[in-house]
């Protein structure tokens, strides 16, 4: 059984990869409990059962299964949301602790004192009327992400069974929990970065790709100045960004619910006389976002913090030569100089220069795209990452009868 948050959506993402092919395996029967809007409701297609929780029910709906379906493995994925504590706990107290493995995506108490940086001091004291109401301007983002990363380390405080992809959440989790046994289990990407590969001549030159920019831990801040340096050598130079743009007409609403990252993002975008050299997309499927991925002539991830970042992952599995921020697990995904370059955080001279370099050298560009790509083929091979899961899901089941 797998818990997750977020919105209902069963045929779109990663996890919907790997819960089709876990599907398949004759002796899985899956349940799926996701977090959704709207009231709770069961559906079953072919192999999987999904059903919901909404907000503040999980320990019914939990209590709901555990009575109704008695599963060998509880998978919880990620550790963000305070879910993941209500989970563990809960199944705590049924003495269901040793059934239970957590899937780590990025670790939210990491990411506290990441949130806001690069940012003017000034900033960071504004709020909107509307972020005053709310309380949930960039100080109090910092602040609700450690009131997560607070339930996040008292979960994985609580199991005995962790998966991970990275030494550097490995060595996270560890020392959090140090008697955890750490499992590692590489990812199942979207269905589309699988089949499709990048070419320098296919590209749209000098367009940058940045996968998100409406909050400040993805460090879009940096990757504006860093264009304005890079287009005093490549004047055609420009950014094409997934996401709705902040200077696009919402209604009072939207202006009204504007954030003060948003107008910050504007004022930076105006400052530099970028607006035109910045185009933003909205909200793209997955087959659209391959589409971008492969017109672009480099992917820039500029993070104050990441684990695994799923947006490099898929730049790589395409081919697309990549440019991050060396920070988190990134070591763990690519070399440096060979499948990709890495340049120090914040350090937006560093960033200008990679990314021109690759603008310079279109062979060194399709020579590190290629290289990340054989890399990401391995890293993200579907038979074998699912194959790796099952063998995980029965050690665990192996340790729960010894201990009962």
């Amino acid at each position: 059984m797998a818990v997750r948050h977020g919105r209902m959506s069963f045929r779109e993402g990663w996890l919907d990869q790997t819960s089709s092919l876990l599907a398949v395996v004759h002796d899985v029967e899956l349940h799926i409990l996701s977090g959704c809007e709207e009231a709770y409701y069961e559906l079953k297609e072919g192999n999987i059962w999904f059903s919901s929780y909404t907000e503040g029910n999980i320990r019914e709906q939990l209590i709901r299964l555990i009575n109704k379906v008695n599963p060998d493995i509880y998978h919880i994925w990620g550790t963000e949301f305070k879910h993941c504590y209500d989970a563990v706990e809960l199944l705590g107290t049924q003495g269901l602790t040793d059934r239970i493995v957590i899937s780590v995506q990025g670790l939210v108490s990491e990411c506290v004192s990441a949130f806001t940086e690069g940012l003017p001091d000034g900033l960071l004291k504004k709020r909107t009327a509307y972020e005053f109401i709310k309380r949930n301007g960039m100080t109090d983002g910092a602040e609700t992400f450690k009131k997560r990363g607070d339930y996040e380390k008292a979960a994985i405080r609580s199991v005995k069974h962790v998966i991970g992809r990275t030494e550097w959440d490995k060595q996270k989790v560890r020392e959090i929990n140090p008697g955890v046994v750490y499992h590692k289990c590489n990812e199942i990407l979207r269905r589309p970065f699988y089949d499709r590969e990048w070419s320098a001549g296919g590209c749209r030159k000098y367009r940058i790709m940045f996968s998100q920019a409406h909050y400040p831990l993805k460090g879009f801040h940096y990757m504006i100045p860093a264009l304005d340096m890079i287009r005093k050598r490549f004047p055609e130079a420009g950014i094409t960004v997934a996401g709705e743009s902040p200077y696009e007409s919402r209604g009072l609403t939207g202006r009204i619910k504007e954030s003060s990252y948003q107008k910050y993002i504007k004022d930076l975008t105006d400052k530099y006389g970028l607006k035109e050299n910045i185009m933003w997309t909205g909200c793209l499927n997955a087959e659209q976002m391959a589409e971008m991925y492969l017109t672009s002539n480099v992917f820039v991830c500029a993070s104050n913090i990441e684990n695994s970042s799923n947006s490099v992952c898929e730049a790589m599995l395409l081919g697309v030569p990549v440019v991050a921020s060396d920070v988190g697990g990134m070591k763990s995904l690519l070399k440096d100089g060979r499948e990709g370059y890495l340049f120090k955080k914040g350090d937006i001279g560093s960033l200008a220069g990679k990314i021109e370099d690759l603008f310079e050298n279109p062979g060194k560009a399709e020579e590190l795209g290629a290289n990340a790509r054989i890399r990401a083929l391995k890293t993200h091979d579907r038979n074998v990452n699912t194959e790796n899961l099952i063998n995980i899901y029965r050690q665990i089941i192996s340790y729960s009868k010894r201990n009962k």
